[in-house]
């Protein structure tokens, strides 16, 4: 079978993560797959695909605009989508977020192939502006199908959408090390860990500012902080005005999460709100 996947970037994050997964679970099962991004062509992935994944990289990334310059933007990544996909013939075309999802169903109009669209975090606490909100609601609902990662995002999509999605949790990676006290170091017990997306979705800036709160009477505990993202210079920014240059670390992203989890005492989880915590 020949795949699509639309995603806007595969920059560090966990939607990002779970396309990787994916696609390279289906390459490995002999499909074709071919990621298809908005980022420019060279733009590295934060997390490893197989070499026979096929990627294209459609140099449509755009900042903020007005609503103008937003529909016409808009306008040209359905038309290039619509193209790409014409030129590729998949028989069917998988799409991760709202902005790559509205776009997948609109380029796929009168097209042969099936659509299938997920959202990966709660629309419910998730705000995307009433033009995005708008776009939803008129195109999922033309999809064949959409996936979401718990019921209650289920129940959500229902009320608010008048659809029902099928529900799908995250992938596990059943060839991943497990962590146990065969394999697992304490290290000295004064370390905190986090990860994730650097964007205020995440939290960050809460578990900083918690942090600060018990620094002082905790001087041997430091925080580390794994990913990268928008805010990664605001964060550095809170922790140095806080006066904890030195002991909240930002580690970057890391191939293995889990054997620097293997290390820590105390794992935090801050997002504000999640697709599947």
């Amino acid at each position: 079978m020949r795949i699509a996947f639309l995603i806007p970037s595969m920059e560090a994050g966990g939607a990002e993560r779970v396309a990787a997964i994916l696609c390279n679970q289906w390459v490995k099962k002999g499909h074709e797959v071919n990621l298809m991004t908005y980022e420019e062509e060279g733009t590295s992935s934060a997390y490893e695909l197989d070499s026979r994944v096929r990627i294209h990289q459609l140099g449509l990334h755009h900042k903020k605009a007005t609503v103008i310059s937003f529909l016409l933007k808009n306008l040209k990544r359905i038309l290039k989508f619509r193209k790409a996909l014409s030129q590729l013939k998949p028989d069917i075309v998988v799409s991760f977020m709202v902005e790559t999802n509205v776009a997948a169903v609109l380029a796929s109009l009168r097209k042969d192939w099936s659509v299938v669209i997920s959202e990966r975090v709660h629309p419910g606490f998730c705000p995307i502006g009433k033009m995005r909100s708008a776009l939803r609601v008129l195109t999922y609902g033309l999809a064949d199908a959409v996936v979401v990662q718990t019921s209650d995002i289920a129940k959500w999509m229902e009320n608010s959408l008048k659809i029902t999605p099928l529900i799908f949790p995250n992938p596990i990676d059943l060839n991943a090390k497990v962590l146990t006290e065969t394999n697992t170091k304490m290290g000295t017990g004064k370390k905190v860990v986090a990860g994730g997306r650097l964007s205020f979705q995440k939290g960050f800036d809460f578990l900083i500012d918690a942090f600060s709160r018990v620094a002082d009477k905790n001087p041997s505990w430091t925080l580390s902080i794994y990913g990268d993202g928008p805010e990664l210079e605001n964060l550095k920014n809170r922790a140095k005005k806080l006066g904890l240059k030195d002991r909240v670390e930002f580690q970057g992203i890391v191939p293995d999460l889990r054997s620097r989890l293997s290390q820590c005492d105390l794992f935090v989880h801050s997002a504000r709100y999640e697709g599947y915590p």
